[in-house]
């Protein structure tokens, strides 16, 4: 019969194999919260007055086969016109009726109460415009200063990157202008 050999590992040995564990479960844990957030930075100031220029905002990813979009969420979104990630806010989502008339939103015939500019340029929104399923219609809060929905038409839920949680840093030298 053979003799069970057992093999006992120095303390040195588990320290490195300890390092080794702890190295490989924060790897993990950047992966996964890689995968959940992600910052990004304000480029231009179509969505002044909320974000200026500069600012980081944290996002998290959107998955568009489980998640959805409610009005007033802020988004990324690539847009194919420009070839370029925008960032815009939701005032309309699948079902809803758009338009704007007088420089007012009008979200299912109801005027939208908010604190942004009166609209100069109503695009396609002049007329009545219902959103289809999987698709949302976008402004930026800088009414009259934004490539928007009125210009390019509803984002689709496929092209939708990120949803803005908030405001990681504000670039103060643009806030102070």
């Amino acid at each position: 019969m053979r003799k069970k050999t057992i093999r006992v590992l120095s303390e040195e040995n588990n320290v490195y194999i300890l390092f080794y564990i702890a190295i490989g479960i924060l790897c993990i844990t950047l992966l996964a919260i890689g995968q959940i957030f992600h910052p990004a930075t304000i480029v231009g100031n179509s969505m002044e007055p909320t974000y200026k220029d500069g600012d980081i905002v944290s996002t998290s990813v959107f998955h568009s086969k489980t998640d959805t979009v409610a009005v007033d969420d802020v988004i990324i979104f690539d847009d194919e016109v420009y070839g370029k990630k925008l960032i815009k806010r939701v005032v309309g989502v699948e079902g809803d009726t758009i338009q704007i008339v007088g420089g007012v939103l009008y979200r299912n015939g109801i005027a939208v109460r908010d604190d942004f500019a009166k609209i100069k340029d109503a695009g396609i929104a002049s007329k009545p415009l219902k959103i289809e399923k999987n698709k949302v219609f976008c402004l930026g809060d800088n009414r009259n200063n934004s490539t928007d929905s009125r210009e390019f038409g509803e984002i689709s839920y496929g092209k939708i990157d990120f949803i803005v949680n908030r405001i990681l840093l504000k670039n103060e030298k643009e806030r102070e202008k």
